[in-house]
């Protein structure tokens, strides 16, 4: 199985994110949107697209502003 979606980082990129696989060999994330492709997995449990991006959070926007 696979399933392919985009969002948009916080710079207004747009990324890709990319779940395989199956129950019995395990399912590999990933996440492309610079110049490098991040992944995680293999992991026998099946993550929803919002833990995936969750997960992936601070690849996608970057660190987060500093607050006073």
């Amino acid at each position: 199985m696979m399933d392919v979606w985009t969002t948009r980082g916080r710079d207004g990129r747009t990324v890709v994110f990319k779940k395989e696989g199956d129950k019995e060999v395990g399912f590999m994330y990933s996440v492309q949107g610079r110049v490098i492709t991040e992944t995680w997995g293999p992991t026998p449990k099946e993550y929803t697209r919002e833990q995936v991006e969750e997960h992936f959070a601070d690849y996608v926007n970057g660190p987060k502003p500093a607050t006073e």
